[in-house]
C-alpha cells in the first residue's frame, strides 16, 4: 500500500511578493496543481507544463497561492509538498488577529464553523480552510459541476491535505456539526445550487481561518 505525507513549505515559488495593482503577476515553481483560492475578480491561467502561473489582479489585496508537488520516494512514499507564496497587489492592508463576531455572509457560517471548531486541533484549522476554498475555487473554475463532484472533491482534498486517519478524525465534532448545519440549510431549500455551496464554503474557510 503506498503510503503518503503532506509538507507544508514557504518558499520553492519564484516571483514577486508586492506588484501594483491591474499588472500581470507571473510565478514559477516545480509543476504541479496551483490555487488561489477564490478571490474576487482575480483570474489565473496555468502553464500546460504546470510549472508557471499568470495572475492577473486589478484590485489591492492578498493573494495566498499554494502550489501543491507530488513526489515519490525511493520507498514508495509520496509527499505531497505545499509550497505557499503570499502576492500583496497595491495598497492591500496589513492582517491582523480576526476579533470579535465574523462576517455573517448569506448562511451565517464563518463564526459556525469558527465555533464548532473549538475542541479541535487548532493546528489544523488553516489546512481544513485551504481544503474548503480550494474546492469553491475548483468550482468556479469549472472542475467541479454538481453536488456530487463537490462532496467528493472535499473528501479528496481533506485526504490529501491530511492523509493520517487518526489526525483527520480529531476533526470528527466540527465535521459532524457542520454536516448536521448544512443538511438544515438543505432541508430549507437555501443551498441548492452549486453557486449556494461556493458561497458556504467561503463562509466555513473564514471562519477556520480564524480559529487559533
Amino acid at each position: 500500500m503506498t503510503a503518503a505525507m503532506l509538507l507544508l513549505l514557504f518558499g520553492e515559488i519564484e516571483g514577486p511578493t508586492d506588484v501594483d495593482a491591474g499588472g500581470k503577476i507571473v510565478l514559477t515553481g516545480e509543476s504541479g496543481s496551483w490555487d488561489l483560492g477564490t478571490v474576487p475578480e482575480t483570474r489565473y491561467e496555468v502553464s500546460p507544463d504546470g510549472a508557471t502561473v499568470y495572475i492577473w489582479a486589478p484590485n489591492p489585496e492578498r493573494i495566498r497561492v499554494v502550489l501543491t508537488v507530488g513526489k515519490c520516494d525511493d520507498n514508495g512514499l509520496i509527499q505531497f509538498e505545499k509550497h505557499v507564496h503570499e502576492v500583496v497587489v497595491g495598497n492591500a492592508p496589513q492582517p491582523g488577529p480576526i476579533v470579535g463576531p465574523l462576517p455573517d455572509g448569506k448562511y451565517k457560517l464563518s463564526q459556525f464553523a469558527k465555533d464548532a471548531a473549538k475542541d479541535c486541533p487548532a493546528k489544523h484549522a488553516a489546512t481544513w480552510a485551504a481544503c474548503y476554498r480550494e474546492v469553491a475555487a475548483a468550482v468556479v473554475s469549472g472542475k467541479v459541476r454538481s453536488k456530487a463532484a463537490l462532496q467528493k472533491a472535499q473528501v479528496d482534498a481533506l485526504r490529501k491535505a491530511i492523509p493520517d486517519d487518526t489526525e483527520r478524525n480529531t476533526w470528527r465534532p466540527f465535521a459532524v456539526a457542520l454536516a448536521t448545519k448544512l443538511k438544515a440549510l438543505e432541508d430549507a431549500d437555501e443551498m441548492t445550487t452549486l453557486q449556494d455551496y461556493t458561497a458556504a464554503w467561503v463562509e466555513i474557510a473564514t471562519g477556520l481561518e480564524a480559529v487559533r
